[in-house]
């Protein structure tokens, strides 16, 4: 997928980095919003493939990933959007189509995770970051 290309050259963004871009977006700067959004479109994207329903293809999946990017920097209440975004896609996606979850509820996912090594996201859980 040639986007994933494109959004591996922009830099990640710290947890310092987002959360100092989002206060000053808070304070009126709106060239940071773009910036934390830029930040975390990797992210959101390696998401998406794993998150989204059967229904929608990969390119609709990421598409409808970034627009949940874009509401979690938006969103006053949001301190750090990568610590909240896998949760708002995996919702944003039950509500699209369900997600594809067995009688159980168990949702298997679209596509594995990458895993670590050249041009794989990893994800920092870590709030210190």
């Amino acid at each position: 997928m040639p986007y994933m290309k494109e959004v591996r050259r922009i830099p990640r963004l710290t947890r310092a980095e987002e959360v100092s871009l989002l206060a000053a977006a808070r304070a009126g700067d709106k060239g940071t919003e773009s910036q934390a959004i830029q930040g975390n479109l990797e992210l959101a994207a390696v998401l998406a493939l794993r998150l989204a329903p059967e229904l929608l293809d990969a390119v609709e999946a990421v598409q409808e990933a970034n627009l949940v990017l874009v509401r979690a920097v938006d969103d006053a209440q949001c301190v750090a959007p990568s610590i909240e975004l896998a949760e708002r896609i995996h919702l944003h996606f039950e509500h699209l189509g369900g997600g594809g979850a067995d009688a159980a509820g168990v949702r298997e996912p679209r596509r594995p995770l990458p895993t670590a090594g050249a041009g794989s996201v990893q994800v920092d859980l870590d709030p210190d970051n």
